[in-house]
């Protein structure tokens, strides 16, 4: 997320000369975005919320692979914002799934200390996200700038293809990781049902506190 975050804003500029509807497209973004949330909702109910973070996390890899396809002209702004529409749809499945999975976690560590420490999980995570989004965006800047990228001026081809590994192809190859990943997480639905009915029938006593 660092990676792509601290480089479409070039991409716009410098490759699809959309700089002027740059405010447009982020409307349009968080809008989706937040419409987005309840189609995650249903379907993690339907799917499993790691199944549901997998594909989320294959539609960001769909949208980055249509931006790698993109190409400057009068039809760009269009497609971008379809592009843009379903990628920010994505992005809020992989965050919504995420946490969400994580509130699994939580009822796991309750059931295997007896301790609910759900703030230190939610800390750590959140503390992790912007680390990592922090390192993402400042390695980026430092590998299109290897590829002798410039924001500023026309670049040559080597230039934009070391961008485009960048923006594109490392971010599309950690969203695949991501992926199959997650359809390998061991907490599904059948198996939290049983956590938390262990958790609800345990006696008072060795409950952890509310």
């Amino acid at each position: 997320m660092g990676m792509i975050a601290s480089l479409y804003f070039f991409y716009l500029d410098r490759y699809l000369g959309l700089l002027s509807d740059f405010s447009y497209l982020n409307l349009a973004a968080m809008a989706s975005g937040f419409i987005g949330s309840s189609i995650w909702l249903r379907a993690m109910y339907r799917i499993g919320k790691h199944r549901a973070l997998s594909v989320s996390s294959v539609t960001v890899i769909l949208t980055l692979l249509a931006f790698a396809l993109m190409k400057p002209g009068p039809h760009a702004f269009a497609i971008a914002m379809a592009i843009w529409i379903i990628s920010a749809v994505g992005t809020t499945g992989v965050e919504t799934s995420s946490y969400a999975l994580l509130s699994d976690v939580v009822d796991y560590g309750e059931l295997k200390s007896g301790e609910n420490r759900a703030g230190n999980y939610w800390a750590l995570q959140a503390f992790m996200q912007k680390v990592t989004i922090a390192a993402g965006g400042g390695l980026s800047l430092i590998i299109v700038g290897l590829f002798d990228f410039h924001p500023d001026r026309a670049n040559s081809p080597a230039a934009m293809n070391g961008f485009f590994l960048t923006f594109i192809f490392i971010p599309m190859a950690l969203n695949l990781f991501a992926a199959i990943q997650s359809l390998f997480f061991p907490i599904d639905r059948r198996r939290h049902d049983i956590i938390r009915r262990r958790i609800e029938t345990r006696p008072t006593a060795q409950r952890a506190p509310a």
